[in-house]
């Protein structure tokens, strides 16, 4: 199939399709000008192009990842509409894995992941939810951000050993989301308030993290299920195992830290990401070697070039917005609807 040019993109390849959306690799510039680069692009399938509430979402997400800016969270490089007015959203491309490769890969070679890179997965992940979850306006008010879709597809490693969140399409205000009417995101990682209407806020994106960690220590999913109907039921009678019975290999302090983001109460979880990573950070001081994940870099783990990734620029330290917090808080006033508390967020 040959694929027709985004404004200076010139598609290499469909390299990924979903419900609503479809993902292409991409380079840049084609020789227009001085940048030669891989890009992916992520578009409305055409069916959905002519649809203003779901295209309203490529362009909010475009929004709101322009004011994400953080070295743990995956970057916009462009956005734009093409000449049939669909709009179309350009990231940053990624050599690496998400963590359910990364899972499949160390299971079916029966390599368990080192505790050090589980600890700096976790760490990192982390430092991108509180970064989001934490996002001011311009006036100093929070925003109170959720991503909604925590799973191991979302979570990205890349070939040099950096950490990034991806998908922010569902991502919304705390104060525009109940659970009920909302089971958006990945049935096996959605929080019980999710699930029976109850608030969702932070703490629900620390429960599917958490889920998400479960699966990689414990080399397990964590519901068993046919079909998702009987997985949600199984979330509704908290019918899993605790992590320290099943993931034997790890320091019972990494496993008591990552078992707090799983509690089924929303009340017995940590209030937000800082305090879970705080908890998290001070491991080191009394578990020896927990530190060391990023440069062991997945030993023991191949990781396999996959161009429909998005890419990690690494780093542990949290990196300003572009502009400064004052323009990013302004971005994310606009992809969020001008106002404190004021008006619902985009669909999402």
């Amino acid at each position: 199939m040959t694929y027709r040019k985004f404004d200076k993109y010139g598609i290499v390849k469909r390299i990924a399709i979903g419900g609503i959306s479809e993902i292409f690799l991409a380079r840049e510039d084609q020789g227009k000008g001085l940048l030669d680069r891989h890009v992916v692009i992520k578009k409305l399938l055409p069916q959905f192009a002519s649809n203003e509430k779901l295209a309203s979402i490529i362009q909010r997400e475009a929004r709101l990842l322009a004011a994400l800016y953080h070295a743990n969270i995956v970057q916009v490089v462009d956005a734009g509409i093409t000449e049939e007015r669909e709009p179309y959203l350009v990231l940053e491309y990624i050599q690496g894995q998400d963590l359910k490769a990364v899972y499949n890969v160390a299971h079916e070679g029966r390599t368990p992941l080192a505790p050090s890179m589980v600890y700096f997965i976790l760490e990192q992940a982390l430092r991108a939810l509180v970064h989001m979850h934490e996002l001011k306006d311009p006036k100093g008010r929070p925003y109170h951000l959720i991503h909604r879709d925590l799973s191991p597809t979302n979570i990205m490693c890349s070939m040099s050993g950096d950490v990034k969140i991806l998908d922010f399409g569902l991502a919304k205000r705390a104060l525009d989301v109940t659970g009920s009417g909302n089971l958006t995101g990945k049935v096996p990682y959605l929080s019980p308030e999710q699930i029976v209407g109850g608030r969702v806020d932070a703490r629900s994106d620390l429960f599917a993290l958490g889920t998400v960690f479960y699966e990689l220590c414990s080399g397990r999913h964590r519901y068993e299920g046919n079909h998702e109907v009987e997985i949600l039921q199984k979330i509704r009678d908290r019918a899993d195992v605790p992590l320290a019975q099943v993931a034997h290999s790890f320091p019972p302090e990494l496993i008591a830290v990552i078992q707090k983001a799983c509690e089924y109460e929303p009340h017995r979880r940590p209030p937000g990401a800082r305090e879970l990573l705080n908890e998290l950070s001070s491991l080191p001081a009394v578990v020896p070697g927990l530190h060391g994940g990023r440069s062991d870099r997945l030993h023991g783990v191949p990781l396999r070039r996959h161009p429909h990734r998005l890419d990690a620029a690494g780093g542990q330290q949290q990196r300003e917005a572009r502009g400064g917090p004052v323009v990013q808080s302004r971005i994310a006033g606009d992809a969020l609807g001008r106002g404190h508390g004021a008006g619902r967020s985009a669909p999402g």
